[in-house]
């Protein structure tokens, strides 16, 4: 085997490592029941959108500096903000302490967002195996969504043992994968000497790479869209929903877990699928199912209102493996991980600037019927970049 092959190998084996560590975030199903234990649920919102908003903030500079300072330094540094976040929400019992707790752990966030799928990417074209990706996407969501599985069922046992062991074993694990992500070989396509003039040049290319054209910008407003969509459910609405519906710590775990672990199997099966489907045409399929999901959940019961929420998440897998397919199509390797920060806190961003009057409108109304509102919105906004897109296409 080759040095060049040898180092394919490990850099993706280890991403791996890494990646399903990110994912075996044990306070995954129980984080809100934590906090509500010393908080009230105006004060949880907030807290819920802090990490969001430190993520927001940090977002692009984050993808900046990893594509200046390399992959491998952003990762060790996204991993120690980790554990300092973690060790603070073990300790801290009061709004403060949780609120700068959640603000570090969107550093990390932001830090780690697009640096290890820019690793992975750049260490096949650097070997020259790119067409390799697609398989790479799948098993990153098989792993991701495997990992939750794990952490959403674990976790809600643990919390039920002490409320704090659910950060205590994620915490260990992260130390772990800190320690492995020191043996990661740097692709030698991306580095350079840090200076504030590129990192400034470097950050205005990520928002160059996804709207310099009508036809990516099209794309990239549609998929900021659904993104936000998705986003917004999983950070807060999913898990209100189902304390309406009356679950539990583990109700809600073992609910969450179904859902991941056939959102693994549909990323396992995705490289198949895609075969048959193009990239565009199944995100447009899980595009459906997440709206269906907030328009219906109004007007069904309990076990209907528990489908849709297991429907959106399986549905997650095969829109993020799509979108990270359509995206990687028209980005520039030197750019990418400045590009996908972009992406991200684009879609990230209306969760951060609304993320008091959604907690606000949950409270005072019900989580289904803000999830109505938000099915409406998406619709309204969706269908005339729909239409512009097909213009652009034709042409």
């Amino acid at each position: 085997m080759s040095k060049q092959s040898k180092k394919l190998h490990k850099n993706i084996f280890i991403s791996w490592i890494l990646l399903f560590q990110w994912y075996l975030y044990f306070p995954i199903a129980i984080w809100m029941f934590y906090f509500l234990q010393y908080l009230d649920f105006r004060e949880v919102a907030i807290i819920g959108a802090a990490s969001t908003i430190a993520g927001s903030i940090f977002e692009i500079p984050t993808g900046a500096i990893s594509d200046i300072i390399g992959r491998k330094k952003t990762l060790i540094i996204s991993r120690l903000f980790g554990i300092t976040s973690f060790v603070m929400m073990i300790l801290g019992k009061t709004f403060w302490v949780f609120l700068v707790a959640r603000f570090i752990q969107g550093i990390s966030q932001a830090l780690w967002s697009g640096s290890l799928e820019s690793l992975q990417y750049d260490t096949l074209k650097e070997s020259g195996q790119k067409d390799r990706f697609t398989d790479v996407v799948s098993r990153n969501g098989v792993l991701s969504w495997l990992a939750l599985f794990v952490s959403s069922v674990v976790g809600g046992f643990l919390f039920d043992i002490s409320p704090t062991l659910p950060y205590i074993v994620t915490t260990f694990f992260t130390a772990i994968t800190l320690i492995i992500t020191f043996f990661i070989e740097e692709p030698k396509i991306d580095s350079e000497v840090f200076s504030f003039s590129s990192y400034i040049k470097q950050t205005l290319k990520g928002f160059h790479e996804l709207f310099s054209t009508q036809k990516r910008r099209s794309i990239s407003l549609i998929m900021i869209t659904i993104t936000a969509g998705y986003f917004i459910a999983s950070k807060i609405l999913g898990i209100s929903q189902a304390i309406e519906y009356g679950l539990e710590g583990k109700g809600v775990g073992m609910l969450f877990g179904a859902g991941y672990l056939i959102a693994a199997f549909s990323s396992h099966f995705y490289p198949q699928i895609r075969k048959k489907l193009s990239a565009g045409k199944l995100a447009v399929l899980a595009s459906l199912v997440l709206i269906a999901s907030f328009l219906g959940a109004y007007f069904v019961g309990i076990f209907f209102g528990m489908v849709l929420i297991f429907l959106r998440i399986v549905s997650s897998t095969t829109f993020l493996n799509s979108k990270s397919l359509i995206i990687n199509e028209f980005i520039d390797s030197k750019n990418r991980a400045t590009a996908l920060s972009t992406m991200t806190l684009l879609s990230e961003l209306p969760f951060v600037l609304l993320s008091y009057f959604i907690g606000d409108a949950i409270d005072k109304t019900s989580p289904n019927e803000f999830a109505l509102i938000l099915g409406i919105v998406m619709v309204g906004f969706l269908l005339p970049q729909l239409v512009r897109y097909r213009v652009i296409k034709k042409k």
